[in-house]
């Protein structure tokens, strides 16, 4: 399968599973601006994805 043809069915799978159960809600992130996001708040962010999901653990204190 092609990379365009996953993301194709990937974004199908999210709008119509995981949003009409309540378990995604718009807008979307990627990865980069997730983690860009959640440094600006934490001084320590580790972050992963396992396929289209996002895990991440973050710790308050100085930077």
């Amino acid at each position: 399968m092609e990379r365009k043809e996953t993301i194709r069915s990937a974004y199908w799978f999210v709008r119509h599973i995981y949003e009409k159960t309540g378990f995604f809600t718009p807008p979307y992130e990627t990865t980069a601006s997730l983690k860009k996001r959640l440094k600006k708040r934490y001084a320590t962010v580790t972050l992963g994805t396992v396929k289209s999901m996002a895990w991440f653990a973050c710790r308050k204190g100085l930077r």
